[in-house]
Protein backbone atom coordinates (compact mmCIF):
# COMPACT_ATOMS: atom_id res chain seq x y z
CA UNK A 1 0.00 0.00 0.00
CA UNK A 2 2.85 2.37 0.69
CA UNK A 3 3.83 2.55 -2.97
CA UNK A 4 0.31 2.46 -4.47
CA UNK A 5 0.04 4.85 -7.39
CA UNK A 6 -3.11 6.74 -8.24
CA UNK A 7 -2.99 5.43 -11.82
CA UNK A 8 -3.36 1.88 -10.46
CA UNK A 9 -6.83 2.57 -9.08
CA UNK A 10 -9.79 1.78 -11.32
CA UNK A 11 -12.35 4.14 -9.83
CA UNK A 12 -15.12 3.07 -12.21
CA UNK A 13 -14.88 -0.70 -11.69
CA UNK A 14 -13.68 -0.60 -8.08
CA UNK A 15 -10.32 -2.33 -8.42
CA UNK A 16 -6.72 -1.76 -7.36
CA UNK A 17 -3.93 -3.07 -9.55
CA UNK A 18 -0.94 -4.14 -7.50
CA UNK A 19 2.18 -3.92 -9.63
CA UNK A 20 5.31 -5.77 -8.46
CA UNK A 21 3.68 -6.86 -5.20
CA UNK A 22 5.02 -9.46 -2.81
CA UNK A 23 7.16 -11.87 -4.81
CA UNK A 24 7.21 -9.47 -7.77
CA UNK A 25 3.69 -10.52 -8.76
CA UNK A 26 0.93 -8.41 -10.25
CA UNK A 27 -2.48 -8.68 -8.63
CA UNK A 28 -5.95 -7.20 -8.87
CA UNK A 29 -7.86 -6.44 -5.68
CA UNK A 30 -11.52 -5.54 -5.26
CA UNK A 31 -12.17 -2.32 -3.37
CA UNK A 32 -15.41 -1.89 -1.45
CA UNK A 33 -17.52 1.18 -2.15
CA UNK A 34 -16.77 2.85 1.25
CA UNK A 35 -13.02 2.34 0.76
CA UNK A 36 -13.19 3.64 -2.82
CA UNK A 37 -15.07 6.73 -1.62
CA UNK A 38 -12.43 7.31 1.06
CA UNK A 39 -9.65 6.90 -1.52
CA UNK A 40 -11.33 9.35 -3.89
CA UNK A 41 -11.69 11.88 -1.08
CA UNK A 42 -8.04 11.38 -0.13
CA UNK A 43 -6.63 11.79 -3.64
CA UNK A 44 -9.10 14.58 -4.53
CA UNK A 45 -9.33 13.78 -8.23
CA UNK A 46 -5.58 13.45 -8.76
CA UNK A 47 -4.36 11.35 -11.66
CA UNK A 48 -0.65 11.03 -10.95
CA UNK A 49 1.72 10.30 -8.12
CA UNK A 50 1.43 8.10 -5.08
CA UNK A 51 -1.76 7.70 -3.08
CA UNK A 52 0.20 8.10 0.15
CA UNK A 53 2.91 10.65 -0.57
CA UNK A 54 5.61 11.52 1.91
CA UNK A 55 6.61 15.02 2.88
CA UNK A 56 9.81 14.39 0.97
CA UNK A 57 9.79 13.09 -2.56
CA UNK A 58 8.11 9.70 -3.10
CA UNK A 59 5.77 7.60 -0.99
CA UNK A 60 5.50 6.95 2.73
CA UNK A 61 7.39 4.00 4.16
CA UNK A 62 6.02 0.70 5.40
CA UNK A 63 7.29 1.70 8.85
CA UNK A 64 5.20 4.89 8.74
CA UNK A 65 2.12 2.80 7.92
CA UNK A 66 2.89 0.60 10.93
CA UNK A 67 3.14 3.67 13.18
CA UNK A 68 -0.21 4.97 11.90
CA UNK A 69 -1.83 1.56 12.48
CA UNK A 70 -0.38 1.42 16.01
CA UNK A 71 -1.84 4.85 16.80
CA UNK A 72 -5.27 3.94 15.40
CA UNK A 73 -5.27 0.58 17.22
CA UNK A 74 -4.48 2.26 20.51
CA UNK A 75 -7.47 4.59 20.09
CA UNK A 76 -9.89 1.67 19.61
CA UNK A 77 -8.16 -0.78 21.98
CA UNK A 78 -7.20 -3.20 19.19
CA UNK A 79 -4.52 -5.67 20.25
CA UNK A 80 -3.09 -6.80 16.89
CA UNK A 81 -1.65 -4.16 14.57
CA UNK A 82 0.26 -6.08 11.94
CA UNK A 83 -1.37 -5.21 8.59
CA UNK A 84 -1.73 -8.82 7.45
CA UNK A 85 -3.47 -9.82 10.68
CA UNK A 86 -5.90 -6.90 10.51
CA UNK A 87 -6.68 -7.68 6.86
CA UNK A 88 -7.48 -11.31 7.69
CA UNK A 89 -10.10 -10.40 10.32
Amino acid sequence: MASLRIKHIDRVRGFLYVVNGNGGKHRTAIVTRPVMEALQTHIQGGAEGYVFESRAQGHISARQIQRLLDEAAEKVALQETRPGRIRDR
